[in-house]
């Protein structure tokens, strides 16, 4: 049977790297996942011996990394090998290089280079919930490694996203307002509006050109309240379902939490038109 082996108690590295071999590399989603003591391989075999079985982040061979001071890792070799073959590609290929290259940037202690790594938030960070929590908790290298295999699936889904999202922002309109730089997208992607937020725009608009709903959010804060746009919107688009938020910063018209709404008549033009005429 096909084996794939990692070290006991296994970090981001072993397991991502076993969960690409699993995920992409073709005849291996069934295969095992054995354990052995950082370093050693299983059954004291040479690492790269026999074809149905790969060894990673142990044993000194070429899906290993420690017999090397290169800024690699191991789930960085097996993406290398996956990405020269072929067997990944398109726009699944741009995420798993992504993801990749932040699991090799906290193998290496990356997060040290963060700005106050010391805050609390970056408690909630995968690597650092991994190492100071999770192999705590469970006992099992295996495991762990089940457990994180769904949130890597989901980290391709994210990062698929966000890639998307970078794009739709170039083609974007941008544009200065009462709010500061603004930017409005016509896109699916919900993506788009944490992207721009975090890119320094202070309002960004988001219209899907499918089901026609609008959704607006801005830097929070009380300087980038909405309130007197939701009142123009109010007089010129009756019919639509418009919630305000509390907090002054979301101006929403429609939600997954509420399939029951209407969405806006409002053009992107128009929308533009309405929020360049307050002041």
């Amino acid at each position: 049977m096909k084996t794939i082996v990692t070290h006991i108690s296994p970090d981001l590295d072993a397991v991502t790297a076993c969960w690409l071999i699993k995920r992409f590399l073709p005849g291996w989603q069934k295969a095992q996942i054995k354990l052995v003591p950082a370093g050693e391989t299983l059954d004291k075999i040479s690492p790269d011996e026999d074809p149905e079985i790969i060894h990673v982040d142990t044993g000194l061979g070429r899906f290993d990394h420690h017999q090397t001071s290169a800024k690699i890792c191991a789930a960085l070799l097996v993406f290398n090998h996956l990405k020269e073959k072929k067997f990944v590609f398109g726009k699944k290929l741009l995420a798993l290089e992504r993801l990749v290259q932040q699991v090799n940037f906290f193998d290496h202690f990356g997060e040290i280079k963060l700005k106050n790594p010391d805050l609390d938030c970056y408690e909630f960070l995968l690597p650092i919930v991994i190492d100071s929590g999770l192999r705590t908790l469970m006992i099992k290298g295996n495991e762990l490694i089940e457990y994180l295999f769904p949130i890597l699936d989901s980290l391709v889904i994210t990062f698929q996203k966000k890639i998307e999202a970078e794009r739709e922002i170039e083609k974007g309109l941008q544009f200065p307002s009462r709010w500061g730089r603004t930017l409005i997208v016509l896109s699916k992607n919900e993506e788009v509006i944490k992207l721009g937020l975090r890119r320094g725009f202070k309002l960004v608009a988001r219209k899907d050109p499918e089901i026609g709903n609008i959704r607006i959010k801005t830097t929070p804060g009380k300087k980038y309240h909405l309130k007197d746009l939701y009142k123009k919107i109010l007089e010129i688009d009756k019919n639509a379902t418009w919630f305000f938020h509390a907090s002054g910063n979301m101006l929403l018209n429609g939600s997954t939490k509420n399939p029951y709404f209407v969405p806006s008549s409002l053009t992107i033009d128009q929308l533009v038109d309405i929020i360049k005429k307050i002041r």
